[in-house]
Formats: C-alpha cells, sequence, structure tokens
C-alpha cells in the first residue's frame, strides 16, 4: 500500500512539474509561433497579395470585339465602384489599343486569385445587381460574360471611344494612308473638291454556319445594304463606300456596283479595317459585336440591321434591344 501511494504523489509531481515546465514556457512558444508565421506569410506573400488597390479582372473570350466589350464593361463597373482593372500586357486588347488600365507583369496569375462573377442571358441589370451585392470590403474580383450593352459603360462612353481610338502607331498610320488615298482618288478623277466617306461593315462568314444560325443570327442581305447606301447618298453630297469584312466576293458581287465603292483586300487586318471604320464621316452597321464596336468608334450617323435576330430562337430570348443599340443609332 506504501508503495501505491508513493507511486501516485510520484505521478502527481511529474505531471504538476510538466504544468510549470510549460507555463513557464508559454511566452517563448508564442514568439516562436509569431516568428513561424512572419516566416510563412514572407515565404508565401505573392501567393494571395494583398493589394492596396481592388481590381476588375475581365475574362476575354471569343475574338476583338468580344474582348472591347468584356474590357469595356470592366472599365465601366470600375470607375463606379473605386476600383481598377488589370488585364495581362499580352492580352489582345493591350496590344491593340492604349487602354487605362493596370498590367503587372504577374497580372494573368494576380487575376486568377480573385473570385468571379459571371453575367447570364445578356442580363445587364441583374449583373449589376448581382455586382453590387456581392461585392463589400476590398474584394478584387474576376468578371465573366460577354457584356453586350452599352448601358455597361455609357457613363464613360468617351473615355472608352478615346481608349479605343488610341490604336498603336502601326495600325494608325496604315488606316490614315488608305482613308486618303481613297479620297485622293476620287477628287482628282471625279474632279471634286470634297467627298463623304461612309463605312460599310459586310459579316457574313462564321454566321451563316448551322450553329449560330440554329441560335438565331441573321445576316444582313444585299436589300439592307442597298437601302442604307440610298439613304446617305440621298442625304450627302459626293458619298464614296468603303466595305470592309472578311466575304469580299460577295461584297463586290451585290455591293460594290451601286456606288462609288471600294472593297477593302484581305490583306487588311482587324485592327486596320476597325480603324478606318472608325475614322470614316458616317458608317453602316453589318451585324456582331466587331461591326457594332466601328460603329460606336465612329462619330458620324449610324445605320444598323434592325432584323438580325431570328424571332423565337435563343438569342432572341435573352436579348433586349434597348441594351444592345444606342438609341441615336437609325434601324433600318
Amino acid at each position: 500500500m506504501l508503495f501505491t501511494i508513493t507511486f501516485r504523489l510520484r505521478n502527481f509531481y511529474k505531471c504538476l512539474l510538466c504544468l510549470l515546465l510549460l507555463v513557464m514556457l508559454m511566452p517563448v512558444l508564442i514568439r516562436y509561433q509569431n516568428i513561424k508565421s512572419f516566416i510563412i506569410d514572407w515565404t508565401y506573400k505573392d501567393a494571395k497579395p494583398r493589394l492596396e488597390t481592388v481590381y476588375v479582372c475581365p475574362l476575354f473570350m471569343g475574338r476583338l470585339g468580344n474582348n472591347m466589350f468584356q474590357y469595356a464593361a470592366a472599365y465601366g463597373i470600375a470607375t463606379k465602384k473605386d476600383m481598377r482593372v488589370m488585364l495581362p500586357s499580352v492580352s489582345v486588347i493591350a496590344k491593340t489599343f492604349k487602354v487605362d488600365a493596370d498590367m503587372p507583369e504577374n497580372a494573368t496569375r494576380l487575376c486568377s486569385t480573385f473570385p468571379v462573377l459571371s453575367e447570364h442571358n445578356f442580363a445587364w441589370g441583374k449583373f449589376i445587381q448581382s455586382f453590387s451585392l456581392k461585392i463589400y470590403g476590398n474584394n478584387s474580383v474576376r468578371i465573366r460574360g460577354y457584356f453586350q450593352s452599352y448601358k455597361y459603360f455609357n457613363h464613360v462612353k468617351n473615355a472608352i471611344r478615346k481608349q479605343f481610338t488610341s490604336f498603336n502607331e502601326d495600325t494608325r498610320i496604315k488606316a490614315v494612308t488608305m482613308l486618303q488615298k481613297t479620297k485622293r482618288y476620287y477628287l482628282e478623277s471625279l474632279n471634286l473638291t470634297s467627298v463623304t466617306v461612309i463605312g460599310v461593315h459586310v459579316r457574313r462568314g462564321d454566321k451563316l454556319s448551322p450553329g449560330n444560325i440554329k441560335f438565331g443570327n441573321k445576316v444582313a442581305p444585299r436589300e439592307y445594304f442597298v437601302k442604307a447606301m440610298d439613304h446617305f447618298h440621298s442625304k450627302y453630297t459626293n458619298t464614296i463606300f468603303i466595305i470592309c469584312g472578311e466575304d469580299q466576293t460577295w461584297a463586290r458581287e451585290n455591293v460594290q456596283p451601286i456606288y462609288n465603292v471600294i472593297v477593302l483586300n484581305k490583306s487588311s487586318t482587324p485592327d486596320v479595317d476597325l480603324a478606318i471604320l472608325a475614322m470614316c464621316d458616317h458608317m453602316i452597321m453589318s451585324i456582331g459585336s466587331y461591326s457594332w464596336w466601328a460603329a460606336f468608334l465612329n462619330v458620324g450617323e449610324i445605320v444598323y440591321y434592325k432584323d438580325w435576330i431570328l424571332p423565337g430562337s435563343g438569342l432572341y430570348k435573352g436579348f433586349k434591344h434597348e441594351d444592345y443599340f444606342p438609341p441615336e443609332w437609325i434601324p433600318m
């Protein structure tokens, strides 16, 4: 029995000693933990960066026209929410225009750490409401969608137009040279003192694919271009028409014989075509986001094809005419 009591006392003293040692070592352990946290934070500080600026990163999908809508929407949202746009310097937008965005070397990796907010069914109003509800504090975000509504950036439309007409120097020179050459040809050959240049965009190509037709796309027919050209020819003097687009053969066969028309050849690139259309006095749209932006950048009179969506189609159900076409544009 004495042995049992002695054994229990020894265990009690051992536990007491351990407890005392733990109390004594507690400040050291706390200090060690702080040091460890500091080392971890310093080592992995780039994994989840703590940014003083709050950013909107557009997730680019599609080609140039789609990318322009995605950037413009991000810029419009950023200006309203006291944020900045971030995008990679290798993006099509950064290479084509001089835009007002931050482009750090690690932009792609930084943006990949931000949560994603998605637009659904061209729902401009619903997305803005969702954005306002979900963004709080200092949260940077990525936005995903096509954002094909001028209402995302209507409050900064002049800034957007300025950025998207700030083409790189090579593109600007090619566009200016083409326009000057065309004007000079008609001024000299027709003995004119001035001309009115109307840009015409013809979009067919991929829009004639079974998938695009089933979705609800309708390409602009010959009758539309004739009517639109008649409108400008009767309203302005000495009109000439410059046609840009992928289907030059169709344009030459169906549109060129009507008035004084020049169809640009296939060697012209999308950025140069866009610059040319933007620099014309007025513009006749076709369909698609690229054509929309050519019209938006043009400061003259704009005519657009109003029957480009097939009623009852998937595109028709999600589309709102008043969100897509500015009210001052002329439907035909």
